[in-house]
């Protein structure tokens, strides 16, 4: 079910099926560059089932969408907003793009762009963040296009395959989002 709003020229954001993002998110994990760009501890392994079984569970301070490309209704990856905080307005975004033959093709900026939106017209949210591993630099610029500006860094925070690297931190406020949709921060410039 797509929602009003969340669909681009590329991409679309659509309520998933549980049981079928859960197979599709559990073979997209078998990929060591996928796991090792989105993974922030060890790599590890789950069947469907036990990816089904996580999203089963009550999480009521997230939403999570699949996402479609318009061209041909095919699901490429996930993106969703968490510890969604309606006192603070504020929450944590986080994204995927499962094969690597739709990396580096616009989609994942769009879907970001999408879910920004969600976050400050639908939930009425005043800022949404994330963060990233310095070592994924398409998602880093992805995140950059979408309006995110860098507002941290945590040094050598994660250790992979036996080397350091920083935790980049991520943020855009609903004033930055306002004035990119009125022109005041071209959009060309980011």
């Amino acid at each position: 079910t797509v929602m009003s709003g969340l669909e681009g020229k590329l991409v679309r954001l659509v309520i998933s099926d549980i049981e079928e993002s859960s197979k599709q998110m559990s073979a997209w994990n078998s990929d060591s560059e996928y796991s090792r760009l989105l993974s922030f501890g060890p790599i590890k392994r789950y069947s469907a089932k036990a990816t089904q079984e996580f999203f089963e569970k009550d999480l009521g301070d997230e939403v999570g969408f699949t996402i479609e490309t318009i061209a041909d209704g095919k699901s490429i990856g996930f993106i969703g907003l968490d510890n969604i905080n309606n006192l603070t307005r504020n929450s944590m975004v986080g994204m995927g793009i499962g094969d690597r033959e739709n990396w580096s093709k616009g989609y994942g900026t769009e879907a970001m762009k999408l879910v920004v939106k969600y976050a400050f017209e639908k939930l009425n949210l005043n800022r949404v963040t994330l963060d990233v591993l310095e070592v994924n630099q398409r998602g880093i610029r992805a995140y950059e296009k979408a309006g995110f500006l860098l507002e941290g860094r945590i040094k050598q925070a994660l250790m992979k395959a036996g080397k350091r690297y920083d935790l980049i931190l991520m943020g855009i406020t609903r004033k930055r989002w306002d004035d990119i949709q009125s022109g005041k921060i071209a959009q060309e410039s980011l």
